[in-house]
């Protein structure tokens, strides 16, 4: 006989309530055929830990908290109650099987992290080790609703046409991650590397950083892969210096855009992941670089076009 209940954050406690009402007498009529109304509990835990999963002295230290008395078994003492715990992925949810006096009971949870069944999962094995008493307490902590948790990356980034040819540099970011992983504000931080352009013996040597906050929401997700649309504004500074000019350019411009991209999020054992993002940002500003010329005339070096090209690619940490 096999029994599913979902569990999502919005209805944990009307499904604990259904799974308390039909365990009850299961629980009961299990405890009084072995004569196991009380005693110590023995737990056979068994979940993945590459997905960042509960540990059993987690969950143990859990339930021990909610009925605020010891009933696990340990140092090899004898237990009445025998309970078996498995936890695994089934696509983008994660399934509990938990399995004691013959009966066995399916705790369905869709939250995206396989460390949110600890507090489902520590309840119900409350209730499954103390039903058959006569009167039974349940501590509950207060506990907010789940955080956003942060999320940091560094990796590479081109363009073509913010400086003049392709331009490479660095990037650094760290952002908010919301429940669910649902959206994404990500202020980051990049630095081109200097390059040289060179037109009929003159040219300059060219340099730029730029900030970006950037917000994404996710449109797509399997169990390793996610796909994400994101909107971002850019400031920041170009500057150039003369190289082989007849007049000395030494000009700063500032850089400010909008942008839209895609971004591709590919899960790695956690809490590690790889990103890649392709998309275009729109110059609110497009100053040109002039230098003068023998004879008063100016010559134009560079002027960034209306759409600048843009990937990136980073690897990232989140914490829970």
């Amino acid at each position: 006989m096999s029994r599913a209940t979902a569990c999502s954050r919005p209805t944990l406690a009307a499904a604990l309530a259904a799974f308390a009402i039909t365990s009850l007498f299961g629980s009961r009529a299990a405890a009084e055929t072995t004569g196991a109304v009380h005693g110590l509990a023995q737990l056979r835990w068994n979940a993945p830990r590459d997905l960042d999963c509960p540990s059993q002295q987690q969950i143990e230290l859990a339930v021990e908290r909610h009925l605020g008395r010891r009933i696990f078994a340990r140092d090899g003492a004898e237990a009445a109650i025998q309970i078996d715990a498995r936890v695994a992925r089934e696509g983008e949810r994660f399934v509990a099987v938990l399995r004691t006096g013959g009966r066995e009971r399916h705790l369905v949870t869709a939250a995206d992290r396989c460390a949110a069944v600890a507090e489902p999962v520590a309840l119900v094995l409350s209730l499954l080790v103390d039903l058959p008493a006569e009167r039974s307490i349940l501590h509950l902590p207060r506990r907010a609703d789940e955080p956003w948790r942060l999320q940091a990356s560094a990796g590479a980034i081109g363009a073509h046409g913010l400086l003049p040819g392709v331009s490479l540099g660095g990037t650094l970011a760290a952002g908010l991650l919301s429940p669910g992983e649902l959206l994404l504000i990500e202020p980051a931080l990049s630095i081109w590397a200097p390059i040289e352009h060179h037109e009929l013996g003159s040219g300059a040597r060219w340099s730029a950083w730029s900030a970006t906050l950037a917000g994404c929401a996710r449109f797509w997700r399997t169990a390793a892969l996610a796909g994400k649309a994101c909107a971002d504004a850019q400031v920041g500074v170009l500057q150039a210096s003369g190289l082989m000019l007849e007049a000395p350019l030494q000009p700063t411009r500032m850089w400010v855009s909008l942008g839209a991209r895609l971004r591709w999020e590919l899960r790695l054992s956690p809490p590690f992941g790889l990103s890649a993002d392709v998309g275009v940002e729109f110059p609110l500003r497009r100053d040109a670089f002039y230098y003068e010329a023998r004879g008063g005339s100016r010559v134009r070096l560079h002027r960034a076009p209306w759409l600048v090209p843009l990937a990136a690619f980073a690897i990232f940490v989140r914490w829970s």
